[in-house]
């Protein structure tokens, strides 16, 4: 039996809700089982491999090492915990760690040190799904291993705390237990509410604290002992300071404010006030001087942003505004410094806050230059990279590239929607265009060293527009709020309009413009491609793990994240103005009945994927092309052993095979200076003496 229920809704073609039945006739594709759905999987491999010719196999090649030696710089040194004793490399959308006498990197999600022992969480090799928390020693002997838990752990005074999780994604309960043993279990907070996360965590001045939220709003504890301590009751979202203060939004769409008990480094001991009183009191001068600051009350009100990041013992603060993030330094008496500022992300050292380290180290990622380890001492910083992690001859290859702001509008209300566009200086007449976009919970575009991801197509004269669509967090509070549940469709406007501009801006037709988003943004994708039957606005499509079906899904409680999801998206089983609202917001059910002709789609999926589930994009590829029996330019790859995110040289092998795919198919004409660039590198790194020199001397013989 389901725990939310036991009637079977998954593979029923028949969806009843209290004011409507309706029927999906391809329904039978949701139980991914049987002679039908093998046939089916047969039919797809049959057509994706169509694709794999033998110029993409080949171009493929060159791409896979292209990309491989793209991503080397993203495995920098940057953070350094436990008084230096733990190394942590942040690689793609991970961590790994090792300690300072040893070369062994192990993965983690979040790690914490207490008595010589490391603790940390790891996806189960078996599952990525599920993860492991163990404890070891200094000579990385296990001593014990807890399942069933969330990402996350600290240790604080003898006691490890920990979030369980149940039904792959449901937290239902923050727990502690002795952290020598990991015996004496007991429950803190439980929450068995599907549609809420629970996260315990450890901020400045080693003060623990435990939350409860949705995508839209949370509940803020201080955990004092074994007591919890309800913290800015009646506030929307909060985002902790200190030990005692936080940035605390109190009405949805409203900007935070920086609130609560200020710290002994900021005000005299004279001046503290109680938490509970804090929210009515007038705030210290300094204190005046961050809050003014994060309200946006400076000399230019439009280029602030919005606090990302705060460490009020360090006095340094992050803000956000339309893929511009910037380093800040506050101090009594002083107006904010600005640091560090660049196109991209700063992200801190997650565990740097609680050990009160006097230097705060960042990891920066951005188009323009090489990832780098940033360290931070007040108002001063040094940049730092390390050299091994970047050969001689990367500069040749991947040449820093150019990132400038512009806008589009908005093709449905005119709003100005902002984007970066991404490409080589070099570039002069841009062969084709890449639109991506995410915009989704509230999250920040990575925009990052985009080589990594995508080095084939912008060593070849492409560009890429990052789009920062109503709905992400790439601006403020409110801009977040109008792209959310109802509102989804405005998104998809601001993207058309910002998809027009950048073509306007490169020059780039149709025929040469590749939308792009995954998951979440593999909304925003099908709901393009079918408001553009015929390929008037681009002709080609490319999505992962789109999320199409919102319909089904989102009316479906058996899927592990449809409870989660009603705070983005919205309920439309709610009634049923809520359900028409829906039916237009839904990609599958908005493609024309006919399908689309004129656009060209390349999709991916995973078998193992539980986020979005594997049937959506299958069902979406079989209605995009209407009553064709062929292929019809419409074409998904499943990958059997994948889940929503790719494992290993998995990311690689795929990506390099789409790019080939998109770039065989947009321009057939291959760049022989850079595929001698990626082999002279490869055949250096092997240690083949002498290969570089033979190699110039055929490229100049050639030449």
């Amino acid at each position: 039996m389901s725990r939310r229920g036991s009637r079977k809704l998954t593979g029923n073609p028949v969806r009843t809700l209290d004011f409507l039945e309706w029927r999906n006739n391809s329904a039978w594709i949701e139980t991914m089982r049987g002679k039908r759905w093998t046939a089916l999987l047969a039919k797809e491999k049959r057509f994706s491999n169509q694709l794999l010719t033998t110029d993409v196999k080949s171009l493929t090649t060159y791409f896979e090492k292209e990309l491989t030696i793209a991503q080397r710089p993203l495995g920098i040194e940057g953070f350094q915990i436990h008084n230096g004793s733990i190394i942590i490399i942040g690689a793609g959308s991970g961590y790994q760690w090792r300690w300072v006498w040893s070369n062994k990197y192990t993965k983690m999600n979040d790690i914490d040190v207490y008595d010589n022992r490391v603790y940390y969480t790891t996806d189960d090799p078996q599952n990525q799904y599920k993860t492991i928390m163990i404890c070891e020693d200094v000579m990385c002997h296990e001593i014990w291993r807890k399942t069933g838990v969330s990402g996350q752990v600290s240790v604080k005074d003898g006691i490890c705390y920990y979030v369980t999780v149940i039904n792959l994604f449901d937290t239902d309960k923050i727990m502690r237990c002795d952290a020598i043993t990991g015996k004496d279990e007991e429950i803190i907070l439980e929450d068995r509410d599907p549609s809420r996360f629970l996260s315990v965590y450890k901020d400045s001045g080693n003060v623990l604290f435990c939350k409860s939220s949705t995508w839209r709003d949370s509940k803020l504890w201080r955990l004092d002992g074994k007591r919890l301590v309800r913290l800015y009751e009646g506030s929307v979202w909060q985002m902790t300071a200190g030990p005692h203060c936080a940035f605390v939004t109190w009405k949805e769409g409203e900007e935070p404010v920086l609130v609560g008990q200020p710290l002994k480094s900021w005000l005299s001991e004279a001046k503290d006030k109680v938490l509970s009183e804090a929210k009515d009191k007038v705030l210290s001068e300094a204190k005046d001087k961050v809050l003014s600051f994060a309200k946006g009350e400076a000399k230019d009100k439009n280029n602030i942003g919005h606090p990302i990041w705060i460490n009020i013992e360090s006095g340094h603060l992050i803000m956000i505004h339309e893929g511009r993030q910037t380093l800040y330094y506050c101090c009594p008496k002083e107006p904010p410094k600005e640091i560090y500022s660049v196109i991209g992300s700063i992200n801190p050292n997650p565990w740097g806050k609680y050990e009160n380290n006097q230097i705060q180290s960042f990891m920066v990622s951005t188009p323009t230059d090489f990832p780098r380890a940033l360290f931070v001492l007040s108002n001063s910083c040094e940049v730092n990279q390390t050299p091994r992690q970047i050969p001689k001859d990367m500069e040749t290859l991947f040449p820093p590239l150019s990132a400038t702001k512009h806008y589009g509008i908005s093709t449905g209300d005119g709003t100005k929607v902002p984007y970066i566009l991404v490409k080589q200086h070099a570039t002069k007449r841009v062969r084709g265009l890449i639109c991506y976009v995410y915009s989704s919970y509230g999250l920040i575009t990575p925009i990052g060293w985009c080589y990594s991801m995508w080095s084939p197509l912008l060593t070849r004269g492409w560009a890429i527009a990052f789009c920062f669509a109503r709905g992400g967090g790439d601006k403020t509070e409110a801009w977040m709020i109008a792209g959310q549940r109802t509102n989804h469709i405005k998104t998809v406007e601001d993207f058309e309009g910002v998809v027009k501009a950048s073509q306007q801006l490169t020059k780039v037709g149709p025929s040469q413009t590749v939308i792009y988003g995954r998951s979440a943004g593999g909304m925003i994708m099908g709901l393009m491609t079918a408001r553009h039957p015929d390929g008037e606005l681009m002709e080609t499509t490319y999505t992962e793990v789109p999320f199409v079906d919102y319909l089904r899904s989102t009316t479906n409680m058996e899927l592990g994240l449809s409870p989660s999801s009603l705070a983005e998206f919205g309920n439309p089983a709610a009634g049923p103005w809520d359900f028409q609202v829906g039916l237009k917001q839904s990609p599958i059910d908005s493609v024309p009945a006919d399908g689309v002709p004129g656009v060209f789609v390349l999709a991916r999926t995973g078998l193992k994927d539980h986020q979005v589930s594997p049937f959506e994009p299958i069902k979406w590829i079989q209605k995009l092309r209407g009553d064709q029996s062929t292929h019809a330019n419409k074409f998904i790859f499943i990958e059997a052993k994948e889940a929503h995110s790719y494992q290993g040289n998995a990311f690689v092998n795929a990506r390099a095979s789409d790019l080939a795919i998109l770039y065989n198919r947009l321009e057939k004409k291959p760049h022989s200076q850079v595929y001698k660039m990626a082999r002279r590198m490869n055949k250096t790194r092997k240690g083949r003496k002498g290969c570089k020199k033979a190699n110039r001397r055929r490229a100049t013989r050639k030449h």
